[in-house]
């Protein structure tokens, strides 16, 4: 297995697989069943694995890497397709693949958010508006909106079709008073759960840009790292480094 910190892992979309990667710099894949190590592959002047995102149809992973690249593998043999995208001036920390998987989009320590062709690999451009590193980046079950957070305490929302950030009234969506480590995006796309160093989870209506709940939920002592909503949009589960995952009901 790994020989350092794991500092990323996510399920193939038929959720039969867990990919892995963290500080040893190698790319992981698992059997979900079984428990078992299918594959894994490490460059030869590999960097550690900041994420991991995989494309929707379950064939390739893209991986961000702390030496300033993202590359393609291929999910069966994890080995690299094709030379690493090159664009970002500082470690990458987030990478996804929309949901049509035609376009990738990353950020990292630049503050900026680069958009890629999935297929080729070229750049579509560089959004930028954030004022510190981008930790996390996500889209919309739709594909046609883009969240991200990171270090300057914002959440940004970024329209697809336009190549711009959406700026309202109530976006960006101000309300974490550090570093804001993860999003998720309920299932039908209308409310957006985010969580943070401030050890705070909230849950925001994309319609109105309001909190759920009246505000910020305090249950964790230390950093969140990790959001998640159920299948039917009800439930809400909230990881974090204190080692606990809490569920939430948000029908309450």
């Amino acid at each position: 297995g790994h020989r350092g910190n794991i500092n990323c892992f996510k399920f193939s979309p038929d959720c039969q697989q867990v990919a892995s990667g963290g500080e040893d710099k190698s790319l992981r894949v698992w059997d979900v069943k079984e428990g078992t190590e299918l594959a894994s592959h490490k460059p030869g002047k590999a960097a550690p694995i900041h994420a991991l995102s995989y494309s929707p149809c379950g064939k390739n992973i893209f991986v961000a890497r702390d030496d300033r690249t993202v590359s393609v593998h291929c999910s069966s043999t994890c080995k690299q397709l094709g030379m690493p995208w090159l664009g970002h001036t500082g470690p990458v920390y987030t990478v996804a693949c929309s949901p049509f998987g035609d376009i990738v989009v990353s950020g990292g320590s630049d503050f900026s958010l680069r958009i890629w062709d999935a297929e080729s690999g070229k750049t579509r451009g560089a959004w930028e508006g954030h004022t510190g590193a981008i930790r996390i980046a996500e889209f919309s079950p739709s594909g046609n909106i883009i969240a991200t957070g990171g270090y300057d305490r914002m959440i940004r929302l970024w329209d697809v079709r336009s190549a711009k950030q959406i700026e309202n009234i109530w976006a960006p969506m101000k309300g974490h008073t550090a570093a804001v480590r993860t999003l998720a995006f309920s299932p039908c796309g209308t409310k957006l759960s985010s969580g943070g160093a401030d050890t705070t989870v909230r849950v925001w209506e994309l319609g109105s840009g309001k909190q759920i709940g009246g505000g910020s939920w305090r249950a964790h002592a230390y950093s969140v790292y990790g959001v998640c909503f159920d299948k039917t949009g009800k439930f809400l589960a909230s990881a974090s480094y204190d080692k606990t995952v809490k569920i939430w009901d948000l029908s309450t």
